[in-house]
């Protein structure tokens, strides 16, 4: 579920409320998404750090040209994070079919971080399917082009520039209701 349909959930429950309460046009924003600012704005500030973070690593190993696979990209990220202390976690996947799979997530944004993580992981199966549409599904060529270096790295820079995204518009939205 993506951020525009946790949005439309909150806005029907709003809109229940408010024919239950009386409430009028222009009324404050209802409470359950005031809350989930409230709630997750210091976890939304952390993920848009942490989203710039990626796509410099990201973008440090696509541009090191000892870098030829998408193995060398993942192996670089990781070496660099390792080295800074930093450990990761795997909150989703896309396989080289296309099929997305993201983990399941606890405490009181975990809607939120859930589609973030999908929207991240849809750059991944958009890139996925283009590629194999051009190059046919499961082909030397595709195999070759998926697990290019440089297109490695470009489409994680993509993803994680989309999962920036939802997360500012989160806390514009949450800015735009008073939050």
């Amino acid at each position: 579920m993506g951020y525009a349909e946790i949005k439309q959930d909150l806005d029907r429950e709003a809109s229940r409320e408010a024919k239950a309460g009386g409430a009028c046009k222009g009324c404050p924003p209802p409470k359950k998404f005031l809350e989930e600012c409230k709630k997750c704005s210091t976890r939304a500030d952390a993920n848009l750090a942490w989203a710039d973070k990626m796509i410099a690593e990201y973008t440090k190993a696509g541009n090191d040209p000892s870098n030829v696979t998408g193995t060398d990209i993942e192996n670089a990220v990781d070496a660099s994070l390792t080295a800074q202390g930093i450990v990761t976690s795997v909150a989703g996947t896309t396989d080289a079919s296309g099929n997305v799979k993201v983990k399941k997530q606890k405490g009181p944004c975990a809607r939120l971080e859930e589609a973030a993580t999908r929207a991240h992981e849809d750059v991944h199966a958009n890139h996925t399917k283009d590629l194999q549409k051009k190059l046919g599904k499961n082909t030397p060529a595709f195999k070759k082009a998926w697990n290019d270096a440089k297109d490695w790295a470009g489409d994680e820079v993509n993803a994680y520039t989309a999962e920036k995204k939802y997360w500012e518009k989160f806390k514009d939205d949450c800015k735009k209701a008073g939050a």
